[in-house]
Formats: structure tokens, C-alpha cells, sequence
């Protein structure tokens, strides 16, 4: 959260170092896909399953809060503007 506030968000990859457009194309392809999937089993698989001890609708909104946070890398100002929607989506 400190990190959001003080704006520390990091420059956007350069991908000139890649020579081909197939490789770029998978990078640019790949990278969301496994972060994805990474997400998810972070969020749902291991976090969800042990909050689901307190309640399942305590669960479902402690992991789409954090879910929501965790994507607050581009300052406070994009936080607020984006969390809504990043929370009802992690949410549904």
C-alpha cells in the first residue's frame, strides 16, 4: 500500500531486446495467461479455501478485496478510479 501511495509504480517492459515478433507476441500472450492462472490459485485456490473456515461470504469478500489491492501498481489515483470494478469482477 506504501508503495501505491508514494507512486513507485515501474516504467513499462521494454521488449525491443526480443527479435522476433513471434517471440514478442508470445511474451506479450503468455505473461497474462500465467499471471492469471498464478492469480487465481493464490487468491481462490489457497486463500479462498482456508477463509472459507469463517464463512464463505467472508471468504469470497476478503480475497477480492486483496485481489483489488494487489493490482493498486499504478498510484492512488488509478486505485480509486479502478477498485470498484476490480472488486465486484473478483467478487462475481
Amino acid at each position: 500500500v506504501i508503495w501505491v501511495l508514494m507512486g513507485m509504480g515501474g516504467p513499462t517492459v521494454d521488449i525491443s531486446a526480443y527479435p522476433t515478433t513471434a517471440i514478442r507476441f508470445s511474451v506479450l500472450l503468455m505473461g497474462p495467461m500465467v499471471a492469471g492462472v498464478v492469480e487465481e490459485m493464490a487468491f481462490r485456490g489457497y486463500m479462498q479455501s482456508h477463509l472459507e473456515r469463517v464463512g464463505p461470504t467472508f471468504a469470497i469478500l476478503v480475497t477480492s478485496a486483496l485481489f483489488t489491492l494487489a493490482h493498486a501498481t499504478h498510484g492512488f489515483a488509478y486505485l480509486i478510479a479502478v477498485a470498484p470494478g476490480f472488486f465486484w469482477v473478483a467478487a462475481i
